[in-house]
């Protein structure tokens, strides 16, 4: 079978980027955290904040690889920009 996996491009587009918080905003020091690692404000009804990482190809590639898998195909899709997540069609190494 295929394991198919969608995350989230939120540094893509201007209108996700300007959601980004710093990390003082939860006492969180950013050597404590990967690189790809974001907060990013989330104010639907209220105030909230979202940890997000953020998957480009190659973490994907090296992600399945260290799974046993590897990536078959990838395509983007989602969002009013029609590219706002990237999905990875994912199948056992042979």
């Amino acid at each position: 079978g295929y394991v198919i996996v969608s995350t989230w491009r939120f540094l893509a587009h201007e209108r996700m980027r300007r959601k980004i918080v710093d990390w003082e905003a939860v006492d969180i020091e950013e050597e404590d955290l990967d690189p790809g690692d974001y907060l990013l404000d989330w104010k639907r009804g209220g105030r909230g904040l979202r940890y997000c990482h953020m998957v480009d190809e190659e973490e994907m590639e090296a992600l399945a690889a260290a799974s046993g898998l590897i990536v078959r195909e990838t395509f983007r899709a989602g969002g009013r920009e029609g590219d706002l997540s990237l999905f990875a069609i994912l199948d056992r190494a042979r």
